[in-house]
């Protein structure tokens, strides 16, 4: 059932490694990966990937680093130390809105394939 999905991932030129039930697609530049699995039970076709735990990382690396410059302490490093958690924070923040991009892209792909995916 997911050789559609495989020739939506080959026609956009995504690597992928398919298993019995479940397909894995990574995304180009580092920005992720996605995991659509088949549920021959429902016939549904069910997508996820590990965004909720990525959102988190990248709000907790905004808080602590606006906490750090709000709060400076006598350490030098303090500055760059913030600074680089607001950079890897806002690095984490564009790769989640270029995977989310490129999901919307493969789902109205999918759906034009007859192929309907639900977030779980």
């Amino acid at each position: 059932m997911l050789e559609k999905v495989e020739s939506v991932m080959e026609m956009n030129g995504l690597e992928y490694a398919r298993s019995t039930y479940s397909l894995t697609a990574k995304f180009s530049y580092g920005i992720g990966s996605v995991k659509i699995r088949y549920d021959p039970a429902t016939n549904t076709y069910l997508y996820s990937g590990c965004e909720k735990v990525i959102w988190v990382g990248c709000f907790i690396l905004f808080c602590v680093s606006f906490n750090m410059m709000l709060h400076p302490s006598d350490y030098i490093l303090a500055g760059y130390l913030a600074g680089m958690m607001f950079a890897s924070a806002m690095l984490s923040f564009f790769q989640q809105v270029l995977l989310h991009i490129q999901m919307l892209d493969i789902k109205a792909q999918l759906r034009g394939e007859g192929i309907y995916l639900k977030l779980g």
